[in-house]
């Protein structure tokens, strides 16, 4: 009987904990995308259409991360709420996943035309084209995992964990999760093979220019947040998939967190790397500050 409280004790502290650090984390980077994303879109000089893919992505992780702080409310209060609580914010994070991996491919590619027609590197076509179908997908999952039959949880499967958002156990969830292996390995193997190509390039870049020319060093930024943001999106899939057959204790908790933490390394990296971008933030934040002040000491004074 004390083992069982004792044990039951333990559960309701972890869940807690976790809950938290999903909530507190999952909104802090929120901030993160947030503030690239405004930073670029007030900025004429990120006006560019490497940017434009830039801001989907950032938006992409946005979606997700309020998703993932909705599912840390729920750990801690051991619920989902109500059934279309759960089935519309499953449908969200799980669609806005499948934009985030195809806007890192289009990001991938957009890179490769920069060096493959570095004279028509403005041209708007690809832009204009890749978008609307990112996101012609992200509405298409969205419509399916709506239909009865499909959908993701966060009531766990296994055991009632609240702990994870994943595919419920449902006919066409199970034909969604096998297409979501697919097609994550696809997009991940075609997003490498490019990269390689690009490595390349910049590797003949850099030999062929005496001093490292501030384009080279702009592409080395760019290319660096690329592949360690690839790095961590295969790093999440290859641990789910040993996790899984592995049978690993809190495994749902563990991919829960390299899920909101891929969410916000593309944009932690780029304010990190990108010092034009970061100075933006900085002043843009100071900004805001010194209008509150003003604002404040005016509505003393009045």
């Amino acid at each position: 009987m004390e083992d069982s409280q004792r044990h039951s004790h333990h559960d309701e502290f972890t869940t807690l904990v976790v809950g938290i650090s999903y909530l507190i984390l999952s909104m802090a980077l929120f901030l993160v995308n947030a503030l690239l994303l405004t930073a670029i879109t007030r900025n004429i000089e990120f006006r560019t259409h490497t940017y434009k893919i830039i801001k989907n992505i950032c938006l992409s992780c946005m979606m997700q991360q309020i998703v993932l702080a909705a599912g840390g409310v729920m750990t801690i209060c051991h619920t989902t709420f109500h059934y279309y609580v759960d089935k519309i914010l499953g449908l969200l994070i799980q669609s806005s996943w499948w934009l985030y991996v195809a806007l890192t491919l289009a990001l991938a590619v957009d890179r490769l035309l920069i060096f493959l027609h570095p004279m028509t590197a403005d041209n708007s076509l690809f832009t204009n084209i890749v978008l609307p179908a990112c996101w012609l997908l992200w509405l298409s999952m969205v419509v399916i995992l709506a239909m009865p039959g499909f959908g993701v949880t966060y009531s766990g499967a296994k055991g009632e964990r609240y702990y994870y958002w994943d595919y419920d156990n449902s006919a066409g969830s199970t034909i969604m999760s096998v297409i979501d292996t697919y097609y994550n390995i696809v997009v991940f193997v075609a997003t490498f093979l490019i990269y390689l190509v690009v490595f390349v390039h910049l590797l003949k870049i850099r030999k062929a220019s005496t001093n490292q020319s501030s384009s080279y060093k702009a592409e080395m930024r760019l290319f660096i947040v690329a592949i360690i943001t690839f790095a961590n999106e295969v790093m999440y899939e290859l641990f789910a998939y040993f996790a899984e057959i592995t049978a690993v204790v809190y495994v749902d908790i563990m991919l829960n967190m390299v899920w909101l933490i891929e969410c916000g390394v593309f944009a932690t990296l780029t304010l990190v790397i990108n010092k034009r971008l970061r100075r933006k933030v900085i002043d843009m934040l100071s900004s805001n500050n010194k209008v509150m002040v003003i604002s404040i000491v005016e509505t003393r004074l009045s």
